[in-house]
């Protein structure tokens, strides 16, 4: 209906004024804008069809942002597969197992799972003899005696109060040889 007007009078007026109607109508393009004069744009008011037209390009650019960031976040909240936990284990096993190559690739999946879960389990469970972690976790205490009592440092005139000592014993920590 409305382009059918539009051509019934493209024949009676000049160019200008067609085009003027197009831009009300919406019917003119973004190419067709880009092919015109500074000064045409300016007299027609295209200047907002122009606007208008790289606020779309940029919503277009955004959408495809925000699809490829959701297909990557899918394709890391996937589980690895069978052949990338072989070889994840593997790697585990050769730096942290002392396992060369050669060894681990003979095996099949599950035993590797099993190595790796005894190694892990070995490294995890050890506590070097230095940290106050192995101290904290392997006192045995004998007497479970919440009395405290005033002490008397040398040089401090203000009493401390503090807990009779304890006797410990620590359990012995085997290094493995390697």
């Amino acid at each position: 209906n409305i382009e059918s007007r539009i051509q019934k009078t493209d024949q009676k007026r000049t160019m200008r004024e067609v085009e003027e109607e197009r831009i009300e109508v919406g019917i003119i393009t973004v190419q067709e804008v880009l092919g015109k004069g500074i000064d045409d744009i300016v007299d027609l008011g295209i200047r907002t069809l122009v606007v208008s037209g790289k606020k779309q390009k940029d919503r277009v650019t955004a959408q495809r942002r925000f699809k490829v960031a959701q297909k990557s976040a899918e394709s890391r909240s996937r589980p690895p597969t069978k052949s990338q936990l072989r070889n994840l284990m593997m790697t585990y096993l050769k730096n942290m197992g002392g396992y060369k190559h050669s060894q681990l690739k003979e095996k099949i999946f599950a035993e590797i799972q099993g190595l790796f879960e005894r190694q892990k389990r070995v490294i995890d469970d050890f506590k070097p003899m230095d940290s106050d972690d192995t101290v904290d976790k392997e006192k045995v205490l004998e007497e479970h005696d919440n009395t405290k009592v005033e002490v008397k440092q040398e040089g401090d005139e203000e009493s401390i109060r503090k807990r009779p000592g304890r006797r410990l014993k620590m359990k012995a920590i085997k290094k493995s040889k390697r």
